[in-house]
C-alpha cells in the first residue's frame, strides 16, 4: 500500500461527519473489502432462494432463470459503455469555453 501524506495530524483536523467513517481507512478493511461484497452477494442469493418473486418475469424459468439477470445486466452495461462516447461529444464544451488565456509556450 502507498503512504498517504494528506492524513490529518489530529482529530481536530477531521470533519465531524467523516469521523464516523474512519473505520474504512483501517488496513484490514481495505485489504479484505472484497469479502464484504462476497458475503453480501451470498446473502442476497440466499434471500432470493427462500423468498422468490411473487410474479416472475416470463423468461424466468428453468435455465433461463439462472442467466436472465446476467443477460439483462450485460445488455444494460453495454448500453452505458457504448453511450459514453456520444454523450461526451454531445455534452462536452470546447477547451476555450471558459475563456482561460492560453500560455505562450503551448503548441496550438
Amino acid at each position: 500500500m502507498s503512504d498517504h501524506h494528506d492524513v490529518p495530524v489530529s482529530n481536530d483536523d477531521i470533519h465531524p461527519v467523516s469521523k464516523k467513517f474512519l473505520w474504512l481507512a483501517n488496513p484490514k478493511v481495505k485489504d479484505n473489502f472484497i469479502w464484504f461484497t462476497v458475503a453480501g452477494l451470498i446473502f442476497t442469493v440466499i434471500i432470493g432462494y427462500f423468498f422468490p418473486t411473487k410474479h416472475p418475469a416470463p423468461w424466468e424459468f428453468g435455465v433461463l432463470y439462472a442467466i436472465s439477470f446476467g443477460v439483462i445486466g450485460f445488455a444494460a452495461y453495454s448500453i452505458v459503455v457504448f453511450s459514453a462516447w456520444p454523450l461526451f461529444k454531445w455534452l462536452s464544451r470546447p477547451e476555450e469555453y471558459y475563456g482561460e488565456p492560453k500560455s505562450e509556450d503551448q503548441d496550438v
